[in-house]
């Protein structure tokens, strides 16, 4: 298997998935789903007859056109909206986007320990995690920043939050 090689004059191709023993997927009773290279459903039983279903994202960068960010977030608004009601819910990856710390505006879609300045791509999410009833769950915790950002931009040397964990808002509970 060839080792992908990231450099001068090669083009990332965005991708996402989900890491699950062997073992574990055998007994799954529903496949992996998988929607478009930036979007994939896994549903996995729980007791009582329950499901949780997990979905990975790996959203366009903020360079991105907005015809392509639309074109993803409509995909995702119409996968949420297949997810049945009685589901856990659990959206997660890189959303490439800052939500920011703004509690006070948002404070049905995020705790108060968010980080940064909202940008657009976070305008998105948020706005599509109060359309869905969903809570970003990285914000809900006092952690010392190094420990809750995930990328650093090389040029700035400052860390953000781009990754993010969302589960329906009646579920927080369960984090």
């Amino acid at each position: 298997m060839a080792i992908p090689f990231f450099g001068r004059g090669f083009q990332r191709i965005p991708g996402v998935g989900f890491t699950i023993r062997t073992k574990l997927l055998q007994t799954l009773p529903e496949s992996l789903v998988s929607i478009s290279e930036r979007l994939m459903t896994l549903r996995i039983p729980l007791a009582k007859h329950r499901y949780a279903t997990f979905i990975s994202t790996y959203a366009p960068t903020l360079p991105s056109d907005d015809e392509t960010k639309d074109h993803h977030y409509a995909m995702l608004r119409s996968t949420l909206m297949q997810i049945p009601r009685r589901d856990k819910l659990i959206v997660l990856r890189d959303f490439n986007a800052i939500i920011g710390s703004d509690s006070k505006i948002w404070g049905n879609v995020m705790g108060k320990h968010g980080v940064g300045i909202i940008n657009s791509n976070g305008h998105r999410l948020v706005s599509l995690c109060s359309e869905f009833g969903l809570f970003v769950t990285n914000t809900l915790f006092q952690l010392k920043h190094k420990h809750k950002t995930t990328w650093m931009y090389t040029w700035s040397k400052h860390w953000h939050l781009l990754d993010y964990v969302l589960v329906k808002a009646v579920d927080l509970q369960d984090v």
